[in-house]
This record gives structure tokens, C-alpha cells and sequence, in this order.
């Protein structure tokens, strides 16, 4: 097949470049953000929930690099056939003094999506790594995509970043507060790093995908989030977040930029009264504790609304919107080298994340900020990766419960798209996973080998199943052969 002898061409290329090009240390990929925190992990100065390295010791952006960007693979998938993905594209790190670095990754993907993906795809066509797709025929979507992030560092310990991405912030394989599966928006961030705080302010250029102008283009709307985050001794960390949503303009106001939170140093809860804001803020916290050499427990929790007075006499009322986030990861497991293990349970409740407008909810181009699932769920998810010398192994497993709408006129708070206002609850019968009950599972085995040891590009084959247990059942096995640069989040397991 014409699939094949492509793969095969670049390989070749890739061998050819084998001595060309330097060691590459990716930004987006699960894989790599365990290789950092197994190097740091008993280091006073790391903190494992941003995994970055202090600021004055971030040598990677500052070394020319250009590097081909290769995921792409084809497989077959017992409801539709033939299957596949080509995301050709490049990776340039460009220093510029001492101060300044830029890095760019331009990329085009061009897929033919599983049912079980496809299915989600919407009338707004909006692809699960967000964005508006394009397409060619009815079932393969492309869409051309350029993310960077351009750096200065003023001082020691100060950093400016401006770019076009995603975080992902907390320790877990999810997060509830900042995601690796939320869709890219431009971004200001400030990373500021010494003695043992690390404290990360990003102001985000959201998109409001469920709210169309008369024009037909989506509206604009901001995010700001602070994450605090404190090293009590080289074991224990503490952090606190908060963010605020809010809407550039409605019928009557034009906002823009609030000037109110661009302070890098204030409380959004005090100035939100101050004002009598109408906007979305949350609270949030997080505690990491390293046990052993090679062990860690963490948790997150995330605050939309909360009465301590409600939950004690009304547990069930509607306003009591939040998530927890629990987990262990081990990087040494029953005390075999790089084998690598992540048990993980969050668990979020009806209406968290929405608002009365889907131009104040958590989220941007019709995407969660935080976990992929929105909201009224639970997720138990176990994970296994091991590694000697080029294999590697990666074994995954994600089973979820998740109340849904079963009517498109329902809201039984599930979808942070749709506003609260219209609940089908009432005000203190917001039970936990109510609406139609929906039984997830998600499973992968994938097997890895490195084509290069000097270059971070693998050979791979998986397989996976997935299902949803409901009125309207859902079962899919898919098997995939490819490539990977393993830059990118492209574990779509949800």
C-alpha cells in the first residue's frame, strides 16, 4: 500500500539525519514529562506539578534545534475499516541571546477518525484537539497547525512567555485545572521561580465556540489563572490556583481586557465582590507528597461554587459544583528499573465547570479547560509504561461512569456548554451522576521502538478497545501501525 512506502521513505530520512541532529527533549508528551520527574524528583527546587526545571537551569530553548515532526499511522478498526493519520511537519528552536528563545512547531494533520472519535465530531466540526476542522469527502478531516512560544528572561528567576499552546498543570495524568487535552489558545504567562516557590500566572485568549455573533465568527472571551506553588520540605509540596473567566463583551458592554485582573498579585475572590462581578472565578488546591526515592502521592481539587452550610444540610444541592483528583505514581515499581505505574481516581460533580452563559464556562473552542470528560463523572484510570533500552511498553486502562443528557433539550449537567439556568434539576436534587448512566472503558497496548537513539522518533503498534455501556451501546476495536515524534498529547483515551 501507498501508506507503507511512505513510513518506509522516512525512516530512511530519519536514519540519514541520525548524525545531523542533537538530542531532543519534547513539550507536550505524557512520555517526557516522566523522564523529567524521574531526573528531579528529589530536588528541593523541581516542582513536579509544572514539570519544568528552574527557570536559570532551562537550557533546552536555548539550543538551536530543527527537527522533523512525524506522527502519522494507519490502522483498522472493526466498525470502520481502514483507519488513519499523516501529521508531517517541523520543530525549530531558535535562541537568541541570552534572554530570548523562540521555538515554533508547524504541523498538518490530515485523518480519517475511529467511529468511536468521529461520532463526537459535532455539526461545529470541531476536532478533538480543537479547532475548526477542514475536510476532504465526508469522513477525513485536515487542519493546518502552528504553536510556539517565544520567551524572555529579564532576571534570574523571571520568565515572560507569549505563545500559542496549552498547559497542562497538576501532577496527575488528567487535570482538573489547566489540561494537555483542552483545544490550543494564545496565551501571556509569567513564571516567576525562587528559593522553593514556584508561582505560574497565564492569562488565556478563549473562544466562546457555542455562541456564534451575527457575523457567524465565535466570540472572544479571556482567562486568568494563578497557580501558587510552595515547596514545604523536598517531599511535600502545596499549591493553590485560581482563575476567572470572562466574556469580552455582551449586547451592552464592551470589555476587553479587564485591567482588574492583569495585577500578577491579588486575590480573585475579594476583587470579584469588590466589583459585583458577574464572572466565573474558581478556587483550587494541591498537595504533593514524594514517598521513598521513587513514589508519589498527589491530589487536586477544584472549586466552582461551594456552601460548607449546603453540603452539611443539603448534599445534593445544585451549587455545590466541584472535583477532586487523587492518584500514586511509582517510577521504580515492585523495584524494577524504569517500570513505571499511575493509579488515578477524579470524580467531578453535576454542573461544575458551566455557567449561566457558555461565554462564561471553563472552557474554549468547545472544549473543557480541565478533564477531557466535563463534568458529572468518575474515572478510574490505571497506567503501565516500561522501558529497556529502544523498546518500550505502554499499558492503559480508563473505566468511567458519567450521567448524560438523554434529549437535546435536557441539561442534566454533564456539558459545561450548556447554562445552568436550564437545569432539569431541582434546586437541592442534584444527584451525583444522574441523567442517562453511561459505562466508559477505554484500554491500549502499545509497544514502541526506537528508530534512533540519537533521535526521539519511534516505530509503533497498538491496540485498543473501547466501549459505552448505554441505552445505545458502543464497541470498537481498533489495531494501529506508525510512527511517532511522541511532541504531542495523542493518547485520546476518553
Amino acid at each position: 500500500m501507498q501508506i507503507f512506502k511512505i513510513i518506509a521513505c522516512i525512516v530512511i530520512f530519519l536514519a540519514a539525519l541520525e548524525n545531523v541532529l542533537g538530542q531532543y527533549t519534547g513539550y507536550f508528551s505524557k512520555s517526557e514529562r516522566i523522564v523529567i520527574d524521574k531526573l528531579y524528583l528529589s530536588n528541593v527546587a523541581y516542582h513536579s506539578a509544572f514539570a519544568s526545571v528552574p527557570i536559570e537551569a532551562d537550557t533546552v530553548s536555548r539550543q538551536f534545534k530543527i527537527l522533523p515532526l512525524l506522527n502519522s499511522n494507519i490502522g483498522f478498526s472493526s466498525k470502520q475499516k481502514v483507519i488513519y493519520s499523516a501529521s508531517p511537519g517541523l520543530f525549530t528552536s531558535l535562541p537568541m541571546g541570552k534572554k530570548i528563545s523562540l521555538w515554533l512547531a508547524l504541523s498538518v494533520n490530515i485523518e480519517r477518525y475511529s467511529n468511536w472519535i468521529a461520532s463526537q465530531i459535532d455539526s461545529n466540526r470541531i476536532l478533538p484537539e480543537g479547532g475548526k476542522a477542514l475536510t476532504l469527502g465526508k469522513t477525513n478531516y485536515y487542519r493546518p497547525l502552528l504553536l510556539g512560544e517565544l520567551s524572555y528572561v529579564p532576571l534570574k528567576y523571571c520568565a515572560f512567555d507569549v505563545g500559542y499552546g496549552k498547559k497542562h498543570w497538576g501532577d496527575g495524568y488528567r487535570s482538573l485545572w489547566l489540561s494537555d487535552y483542552s483545544a490550543y489558545y494564545p496565551y501571556l504567562q509569567l513564571r516567576v521561580h525562587f528559593w522553593r516557590i514556584q508561582y505560574h500566572i497565564l492569562w488565556g485568549y478563549l473562544k466562546d465556540i457555542n455562541t456564534q455573533a451575527a457575523s457567524g465568527n465565535f466570540l472572544n472571551k479571556y482567562g486568568v489563572f494563578h497557580f501558587f506553588d510552595f515547596k514545604v520540605t523536598h517531599r511535600l509540596s502545596l499549591g493553590f490556583f485560581e482563575s476567572v473567566i470572562w466574556w469580552d463583551k455582551d449586547a451592552s458592554t464592551q470589555r476587553g481586557i479587564d485591567p482588574s485582573y492583569l495585577n500578577p498579585i491579588i486575590f480573585f475572590r475579594p476583587v470579584e465582590y469588590s466589583l459585583h462581578s458577574p464572572d466565573n472565578a474558581n478556587l483550587g488546591l494541591h498537595v504533593s507528597l514524594l514517598l521513598g526515592q521513587s513514589t508519589r502521592l498527589y491530589q487536586q481539587l477544584f472549586i466552582d461554587d461551594l456552601s460548607i452550610k449546603k453540603i452539611v444540610q443539603q448534599p445534593q444541592w445544585w451549587g455545590n459544583k466541584y472535583g477532586l483528583l487523587a492518584g500514586i505514581k511509582t517510577y521504580r515499581l515492585f523495584g524494577v528499573p524504569n517500570l513505571y505505574s499511575q493509579f488515578e481516581y477524579s470524580r467531578v460533580r453535576p454542573y461544575t465547570y458551566s455557567h449561566s452563559s457558555s461565554a462564561l464556562n471553563y472552557g474554549t473552542n468547545y472544549h473543557p479547560l480541565g478533564h477531557p470528560l466535563g463534568a458529572n463523572f468518575e474515572e478510574w484510570l490505571f497506567v503501565v509504561r516500561y522501558n529497556k533500552g529502544r523498546w518500550s511498553v505502554l499499558a492503559k486502562t480508563s473505566m468511567a461512569l458519567q450521567g448524560r443528557d438523554s434529549l437535546p433539550t435536557q441539561n442534566v449537567g454533564q456539558n459545561i456548554y450548556r447554562s445552568y439556568l436550564i437545569r432539569q434539576t431541582h434546586n437541592d436534587e442534584a444527584v451525583f451522576l444522574q441523567g442517562e448512566r453511561h459505562r466508559l472503558f477505554w484500554g491500549e497496548v502499545r509497544i514502541y521502538r526506537t528508530i534512533s537513539k540519537r533521535f526521539p522518533i519511534h516505530g509503533f503498534v497498538s491496540l485498543q478497545h473501547v466501549t459505552d455501556n448505554s441505552p445505545n451501546s458502543i464497541a470498537e476495536t481498533i489495531v494501529r501501525i506508525g510512527i511517532t515524534a511522541q511532541f504531542f498529547n495523542d493518547e485520546r483515551d476518553y
